[in-house]
């Protein structure tokens, strides 16, 4: 089913909106176990909703002090993190080591030939290989490292969901 087709609606229901999502987290919550998740979840939902609260504060996205990271960041980089490593698992090398200096040598031609070109895009182009597409995906994270001791260090992260 396309975007298309679920935004028309199946059947005699209406298509959600992205209030209905919100307004389902609460649930959500309470099915994968997380009950105090759930209670935090739905007292924002109310302070949102009733108390005019901004969102990102009534559902604490935003960065609780200096040095931490918003809700937000902390998601780009997670996945910037995650692209970064997809793309150092296609790289050649002998060890961890050599994959990141391959890799530092791909991210450093991307940054100058390809990134000004694909900037505005969307989407990489449909020839891109799989290695530029991380790449890509990474970048419209944010920053990206570029030298090999970086992107080792993200490469070793302990599990996926630190990447």
């Amino acid at each position: 089913m396309t975007r298309q087709d679920a935004s028309k609606g199946g059947g005699d229901e209406p298509a959600k909106t992205a209030l209905d999502y919100i307004l389902e987290l609460p649930q959500l919550a309470v099915q994968a176990g997380d009950f105090d998740g759930a209670q935090q979840l739905a007292e924002g939902i109310e302070r949102w909703v009733f108390a005019n609260e901004p969102l990102e504060k009534a559902l604490n996205l935003r960065a609780d002090g200096p040095g931490q990271l918003t809700a937000r960041r902390a998601y780009l980089v997670r996945r910037r993190n995650h692209a970064i490593f997809a793309a150092w698992q296609l790289c050649e090398g002998g060890s961890p080591w050599l994959k990141a200096v391959a890799l530092a040598a791909e991210v450093a031609r991307f940054q100058s030939i390809i990134w000004p070109r694909w900037r505005e895009l969307e989407v990489p182009p449909a020839i891109a290989s799989e290695l530029r597409r991380h790449l890509f995906d990474a970048h419209r994270c944010g920053a990206v490292p570029t030298s090999p001791e970086q992107l080792h260090r993200i490469a070793l992260l302990p599990k996926l969901g630190d990447r």
